[in-house]
């Protein structure tokens, strides 16, 4: 409750919030602290809150890591603190695949569980985050909560207009960048749009970029990229700044509905859609 709210208002509010999402979000289960469904959930990842709040279960979250500036600090991912959660007593601590399941056990009071959630890896991690997370709440749905999000991704990148444009997936083109390839969710979700996504590596691959040597030109030399897209609003002009041998597009895009594996991907593939004159290199 804000200061200065009555007691009534705040009420008012949380009903109306709970109409609001029961209208727009039919099926969507909404809860807070307290709740029978809803355990005290700390989020150790951004990836992991996106999830969560995908599950309607935002409200749950006491903490959250640094990153997540949105409820209480609980320190970096890889360097949780653990007195800020043991001061929170959560009953569920979610963290991501950076840290080790022993290790993450260690950092928690006894009392709480832990969960160490992948989705870096490509999609079907994604899809399956959705199904672990859903039972460690002690919902019985989850495997068709699973199975609705993936038959929502899919129908997302179905109607991205894409037709073999060869793109890059880049974090930034200065500083540390990093390219996208296969083995990872983005990879996943812009081939099943239709792009010919150029990689020369699997995984995240660091880009070094000094006035001895540019990673990004000689890959777009070599892959013949005819799009980079950046997810980082401030990269267009970095970009631009690459000297290729041949014309390519650049396009920056919001870092996060894409820079996480999480089903805000859907958001993103939206996005692609309905930018495609952004993207859209013709035949």
């Amino acid at each position: 409750m804000a200061a200065g709210e009555s007691p009534g208002e705040y009420v008012t509010a949380r009903a109306f919030a709970l109409l609001f999402g029961l209208v727009v979000f039919p099926g969507t289960v909404l809860s807070g602290p307290g709740d029978s469904d809803c355990p005290t959930i700390v989020s150790q990842s951004p990836f992991v809150t996106h999830t969560l709040d995908y599950l309607g279960l935002d409200g749950c979250i006491v903490g959250s890591s640094s990153y997540d500036p949105a409820h209480p600090d609980t320190g970096g991912v890889y360097d949780p603190d653990a007195e800020a959660i043991a001061a929170l007593a959560p009953e569920l601590a979610i963290t991501s695949e950076w840290m080790d399941q022993k290790e993450w056990e260690a950092v928690l009071p006894e009392d709480t569980r832990a969960l160490v959630l992948g989705g870096f890896g490509g999609m079907d991690a994604v899809v399956r985050n959705v199904e672990r997370v859903s039972r460690a709440v002690g919902r019985e749905d989850g495997p068709a909560r699973a199975e609705r999000f993936d038959q929502k991704w899919r129908a997302a990148a179905e109607a991205v207009p894409a037709s073999g444009e060869r793109v890059l997936l880049l974090s930034s083109c200065s500083g540390q960048g990093y390219t996208y390839g296969p083995g990872t969710w983005l990879f996943d979700a812009f081939v099943a749009a239709g792009f010919d996504v150029v990689a020369d590596q699997s995984g995240v691959t660091h880009l070094e970029f000094s006035d001895q040597r540019d990673d990004l030109a000689d890959l777009i030399n070599h892959s013949r990229a005819q799009v980079v897209f950046a997810f980082n609003a401030d990269a267009a002009e970095e970009c631009r700044a690459i000297t290729a041998e041949r014309p390519f597009r650049v396009v920056s895009l919001p870092t996060e509905p894409f820079q996480h594996p999480a089903p805000v991907i859907v958001h993103g593939l939206e996005r692609l859609t309905k930018e495609q004159d952004r993207w859209s290199v013709g035949p």
